[in-house]
């Protein structure tokens, strides 16, 4: 998958967020149709930890991720559930160690995870949007944070 750039994704983050209500539901159709597995995985209640406005944080960042990855890899193959549950096996590991972290043990671990990711810009964006979110309580944000790895290192699978 081509290298997404910080100012990248800022900008599709931006264009997200000023969509208006029919734009969003057209915007919404095109991520079912292109990513319906990792639509359902943001969605899924797997999840049950996090609150409504929590659910939606994740869904929302979820989408400017794959937004920002559909536009630089305009023929991008379809995340299958077998690659989600992968990635998402993968990160589980982590969830119980990130749970137990305070806010700094948690941003010195991600550091180390993504010093050496080939998304770090996503990454980083991911991090950032989870941290400064008052909405989301500290005790999820390194759950939420895993899930928002997942998609990255999906989608960055597919294409790479």
């Amino acid at each position: 998958m081509e290298f997404i750039t910080e100012e990248w994704i800022q900008m599709i983050s931006t264009t997200v967020d000023i969509l208006d209500e029919k734009n969003v539901d057209d915007f919404i159709d095109s991520f079912k149709t292109t990513q319906p597995a990792v639509m359902m995985y943001l969605l899924t209640a797997e999840f049950e930890l996090f609150e409504e406005e929590e659910r939606e944080t994740l869904f929302f960042l979820g989408v400017k991720i794959w937004y920002a990855t559909f536009l630089k890899n305009a023929n991008m193959p379809t995340v299958t559930e077998e690659v989600l549950l992968e990635m998402d096996e993968k990160n589980d590991k982590m969830i119980s160690y990130f749970e137990k972290e305070d806010e700094e043990g948690f941003i010195k671990s991600v550091e180390n995870i993504m010093a050496h990711h080939p998304q770090r810009a996503l990454m980083t964006f991911a991090v950032v949007e989870v941290m400064e979110d008052e909405a989301v309580r500290d005790d999820v944000k390194g759950a939420m944070f895993l899930a928002l790895k997942t998609v990255i290192e999906s989608l960055h699978k597919v294409v790479a």
